[in-house]
């Protein structure tokens, strides 16, 4: 669908939709199953995943100048992710630990 120039964005509202309501497990899930179906493991890297999950969700809401990025002068709920952990070492590509490594467990502080 992106190839196409469809935004697709990712998100949770709910257990009905998630049942962990872990948008770090969506993220994961959209990235592995592209790769799975396509046969590819280049298709959908963690870095476009990512903006799946923030910025694109904004332009799907049509509030992209409000929220989606960390700019100055949009509103954000941020969160710190806890890269202490055995399974995060080493970290070289903090963006695909974030994808492949973290889940909600993760999350040691959280801003909003």
């Amino acid at each position: 669908m992106q190839q196409l120039g469809i935004n697709v964005g990712l998100g949770t509202d709910g257990a009905a939709s998630n049942n962990r309501l872990d948008l770090f497990g969506e993220m994961r899930l959209a990235a592995l199953i592209a790769k799975g179906s396509t046969g590819d493991a280049g298709a959908l890297p963690a870095r476009q995943v990512l903006r799946m999950a923030t910025l694109n969700g904004a332009i799907a809401l049509g509030l992209a100048d409000e929220i989606g990025s960390i700019t100055p002068g949009k509103a954000a709920d941020l969160c710190a992710v806890s890269l202490g952990n055995l399974e995060t070492k080493p970290c070289f590509d903090p963006v695909s630990h974030l994808i492949y490594v973290a889940g909600r467990e993760s999350v040691s502080h959280a801003w909003v």
